[in-house]
């Protein structure tokens, strides 16, 4: 989840689950299901990115880092100032 940026500090808040949302083609899990839903009833679309786990990086910031380039590469958060 993607919330907008602070009106102070260049903060924008950023929520995953490093290990992700198992997605399984011919059935929904009820997690997937709320999480539509909630976003449904927000207006908001959900955006699906297979990554690879965090357990392949030799550390957790190295993760993160790949993730945020991720997502700032698809302009999902804004480029660094």
């Amino acid at each position: 989840v993607i919330l907008k940026p602070t009106t102070t500090g260049d903060f924008q808040p950023l929520y995953i689950c490093r290990e992700g949302i198992p997605v399984f083609e011919n059935k929904k899990s009820k997690r997937v299901i709320l999480f539509e839903e909630t976003a449904e009833q927000l207006g908001k679309k959900v955006a699906t990115f297979t990554v690879k786990p965090s357990t392949t990086f030799p550390e957790k910031e190295l993760f993160f880092n790949h993730l945020i380039g991720i997502l700032r590469m698809n302009n999902f958060i804004p480029p660094m100032k």
